[in-house]
């Protein structure tokens, strides 16, 4: 009887330890952080035109991450300009950093004539022009899997103008 108790006090202490593991490491999946790193131009062809966005991804957790799917768009003063059109997936190594680049597709006539608009506001009126990528992406841990991870970074003319934008970082890994 003794024995059993034993066995059954041992498992159960193993359960808890198992569960207390998966309850820290979606914890820190769920603060997977990233940094808007830049835009580059990739090219065009016929009316549409490619650029490049890059994310510096960091998981601070014991496991790595794997983003699984994604979609991301880009605005101009809330207007829709480009869209993601390359969907691949991306590994993050734990306690790691991954720099990773989304190919977005946009009209070049429609983007551009926002773009041009934009900075002639700013530099004529002084009004300010909001830029926007944003969008959702899953993410996969393990056994765990967090669906439509917000993704969102917004810079103004000015901002870009002067290059005073630096956001808001993330912590170092520990």
């Amino acid at each position: 009887m003794k024995k059993n108790k034993i066995i059954l006090g041992g498992l159960l202490g193993v359960l808890s330890l198992v569960g207390l593991y998966i309850y820290k490491q979606s914890k820190l999946l769920s603060s997977l952080c990233y940094d808007f790193v830049s835009i580059d131009f990739k090219g065009s062809e016929n009316s549409s035109s490619k650029l490049g966005l890059s994310f510096k991804f960091l998981n601070y957790s014991d496991v790595s991450v794997e983003i699984t799917k994604y979609n991301i768009n880009a605005y101009i003063n809330g207007n829709f300009v480009g869209k993601l059109v390359e969907e691949k997936s991306f590994i993050i190594p734990p306690k790691g950093f991954s720099n990773v680049e989304f190919i977005a597709q946009t009209n070049t006539s429609s983007a551009f004539s926002q773009v041009i608009n934009s900075f002639l506001t700013q530099l004529i009126d002084k009004s300010e022009s909001k830029f926007k990528i944003k969008g959702v992406a899953s993410v996969r841990m393990g056994l765990i899997e967090i669906n439509d991870y917000p993704l969102e970074w917004e810079w103004n003319t000015n901002e870009i103008l002067l290059n005073l934008k630096s956001g808001d970082k993330c912590p170092q890994i520990t």
